[in-house]
């Protein structure tokens, strides 16, 4: 066909009209997100939060001081060295976690302020002060041999950093102030808001709780008394301490309007207002957090009162021992005079030798000892110049050669077990410890 004739055909052949537009159909709205189901009291039973991770840890720490437990009873004899009410102590504070992280307490936390009050005074003023009294350290160091003790005796020496960093965090004063910094913090409106969330930030809430927490309760419960707080300073750390949380608690329980703005939503499922629920919250740390406090302070207390009196009971007493301690440094002279003569029979090489090898410095600085520098019993540096063995017995060869052997039977229940040293070795290793003035 030819393009005239095409064009020619085109022209007869009408266009079919097209479809008229209608108007758009209008866009059916979106349907808005379901909020968060409120928790009421008669499903909450059933709203239990597991947390893989930190059920992991927990169960890691318990094997760990379990199985420490068991070495140490097993070579100590049963109780001794770790009494059993520590033990029981630090399973009670496990089991006070994991009521805190994995029960309803956790995922009611988030939709009421009371129950989310509950779960930091679980962490903070119920856990973190039985773990402390558990003495964790003494039970989890003999879940290890030997030489992994002694490796790790190595490898902390060589940490002065974090040797130094240690010492600092576990003393009176910076125990006090990291626990009361992590209170008062994490109850801000920014950060308790944040906590709330972000997963994270809430689980390094709950961290930063026990940890802080246990810092400040180990500084009065620690088992070895080492730098341990006399009655009287143990009086002002503690009530001292409760203060910020009783303040705390009342500006909660009087504010004039919620704090934490989408915290209460389950507070109408459970008869509260908003407001309602976070005076709970306030009443909860105010009362009863107060009042682990305000007990801590009256058993001190006590105990000053009777140190106190038994001061006055004996007052010569008293001012002859104070005579006594004056004249400790001649004393410690002479007893180191004649600790300046070797041990009979006694090889103060093979001692240092057999100190290394029974794993001595995995508890004790030991000054000569390669990797001897353990923080779990007192230091043995000017041993020989001491007058006292274990504050129980006169500081003799014969004592010290019996301490070695059989400490037990010089003080049942010493952290320090039978090692199984014979009494060649016990020997060198006396002759060893009196060469240290």
């Amino acid at each position: 066909m030819t393009a005239p004739a095409l064009l020619a055909w085109l022209g007869k052949t009408p266009l079919t009209p097209l479809t008229p537009l209608t108007p758009l159909t209008p866009l059916t709205p979106l349907t808005p997100l379901t909020p968060l189901t409120p928790l009421t009291p008669g499903d909450a039973w059933r709203a239990w939060a597991w947390q893989p991770a930190a059920a992991a840890a927990l169960l890691v720490t318990a094997v760990v001081y379990l199985w420490g437990t068991r070495t140490l009873w097993r070579e100590a004899g049963q109780g001794r060295g770790l009494p059993g009410w520590r033990a029981g102590c630090f399973a009670a504070g496990l089991l006070a976690v994991a009521t805190a992280l994995f029960s309803p307490v956790d995922p009611l936390g988030e939709q009421l302020c009371a129950a989310h009050m509950v779960q930091h005074l679980l962490l903070l003023t119920v856990a973190a002060p039985l773990l402390a009294a558990g003495a964790p350290s003494r039970a989890m160091l003999w879940a290890f041999p030997a030489g992994t003790r002694r490796g790790f005796g190595s490898w902390w020496h060589r940490r002065a950093a974090l040797r130094g960093t240690v010492r600092l965090a576990g003393t009176p004063a910076a125990a006090w102030v990291l626990s009361v910094a992590a209170l008062v913090l994490w109850h801000l409106p920014g950060p308790y808001r944040l906590a709330l969330a972000d997963e994270r930030i809430h689980a390094l809430e709950h961290l930063s709780f026990l940890t802080a927490g246990f810092l400040f309760w180990w500084v009065v419960l620690r088992p070895d008394g080492y730098r341990r707080l006399a009655p009287g300073a143990g009086v002002l750390y503690v009530f001292t301490a409760g203060l910020p949380a009783s303040l705390l608690g009342a500006l909660l329980t009087f504010a004039g309007h919620p704090l934490y703005a989408g915290q209460s939503a389950a507070a109408p499922a459970w008869g509260l207002t908003a407001l309602g629920d976070q005076q709970l919250a306030g009443l909860l740390m105010w009362m009863p957090g107060g009042l682990v406090y305000l007990a801590a302070a009256a058993v001190f207390f006590v105990a000053w009162l009777r140190q106190e009196e038994r001061r006055a009971l004996h007052g010569a007493a008293m001012a002859a021992t104070v005579a006594c301690v004056a004249l400790l440094p001649v004393l410690g002279a002479c007893n180191g005079s004649r600790r300046g003569v070797a041990v009979a029979n006694g090889d103060p090489r093979a001692g240092k030798q057999a100190i290394a090898a029974f794993g001595c410095g995995a508890c004790h600085t030991i000054p000569g000892v390669s990797g001897a520098q353990g923080m779990v019993g007192p230091p043995l540096a000017q041993f020989a110049l001491r007058a006292y063995i274990a504050g129980e017995v006169p500081n003799t060869e014969r004592a010290l050669i019996r301490w070695i052997m059989s400490p037990q039977s010089i003080e049942p229940g010493t952290a320090m077990p039978n090692l199984g040293v014979s009494q060649a070795q016990a020997r060198d290793m006396a002759a060893y410890l009196y060469t240290l003035r």
